[in-house]
């Protein structure tokens, strides 16, 4: 069974705003597509076409990711900065 957590490495200012980096890993069901657990909405986001910022798939009104969305990073080893 998968671990459910979410992996925030990080953040990126963008004028005012603070963006979470949050670790993803590949998708099996379309190429070049990334999924996280939220723990948040207590579910996998899915996103296709990569890394990058996107706007978060977060249902639950009280995400901090609902204001800012969050930028995808694929999983690369090593350690991890902070978990949610």
């Amino acid at each position: 069974m998968e671990y459910r957590k979410t992996i925030i490495l990080g953040y990126e200012k963008c004028g005012d705003e603070q963006i979470p980096i949050v670790e993803c890993i590949p998708r099996t069901d379309w190429p070049d597509g990334l999924r996280f657990y939220c723990v948040f909405c207590n579910k996998y986001h899915l996103h296709g076409d990569g890394e990058g910022h996107r706007v978060a798939h977060c249902h639950n009104g009280d995400s901090p990711f609902d204001k800012t969305g969050y930028i995808l990073k694929i999983k690369h080893g090593g350690s991890n900065s902070s978990k949610a």
